[in-house]
């Protein structure tokens, strides 16, 4: 698996899309199907997503791609959660998400490159 197939999406607490890091032809066919800075991503939505269960459940989350309900995250699978401030509270909420090309498990990230 390959990083230039990971995306990086930052939201603010509302889980609107703040700022989102990819390589360019990442950005570039996640900006062609609506997943660009402004989108938001509760459940209401778009489905089930990791984003939104990391809100509900505040705590990390990671979902398989056959786990979404929108067809369009069905290819990738995603791990979200919290980001706090040294005192606890939410700032937003950082998604990572992947290609589903592999299976997601515990050597996924340390054999990617």
């Amino acid at each position: 698996m390959s990083f230039r197939k990971t995306i990086y999406i930052l939201c603010d607490p509302e889980l609107v899309a703040l700022k989102i890091f990819a390589a360019p032809e990442v950005l570039l066919a996640a900006g062609e199907i609506g997943v660009k800075p402004g989108t938001l991503f509760t459940e209401e939505s778009c489905g089930t997503n990791a984003l939104a269960l990391a809100r509900e459940y505040n705590r990390l989350v990671a979902i398989r791609g056959e786990q979404h309900y929108c067809r369009l995250f069905k290819d990738w699978w995603c791990v979200a959660g919290p980001v706090k401030d040294p005192d606890g509270k939410t700032l937003g909420y950082l998604d990572i998400s992947m290609h589903a090309e592999k299976e997601f498990g515990c050597g996924t990230l340390a054999n990617a490159g």
